[in-house]
């Protein structure tokens, strides 16, 4: 999907500011984890991480709070460059 057509997406079904709710699968090393953690600066409002079921990779659900739809798509951005992550 276009970060265009994205953005549209996220203006029609949100009211800006607001808490938006990234989920996230990696794997399950310790870096990795931090990297995702890293990408908000600390400015999580809720985290649940869960194992898979061998403990491979992990799921992260984070909700944070965002000004507008063009920060949610900065975040997807940022997260792209992170080796192994899918973002859901």
């Amino acid at each position: 999907m276009e970060p265009s057509q994205f953005r549209d997406l996220l203006n029609e079904n949100n009211a800006w500011p607001s808490v938006y709710m990234f989920k996230f699968i990696c794997p399950s090393d310790a870096s990795t984890i931090a990297e995702v953690k890293g990408l908000f600066q600390g400015e999580i409002s809720d985290l649940v991480m869960r194992d898979s079921t061998n403990g491979n990779y992990v799921s992260i659900t984070i909700k944070t709070r965002v000004h507008d739809a063009g920060e949610v798509i900065t975040y997807y951005e940022k997260a792209s460059h992170i080796k192994g992550l899918m973002a859901l």
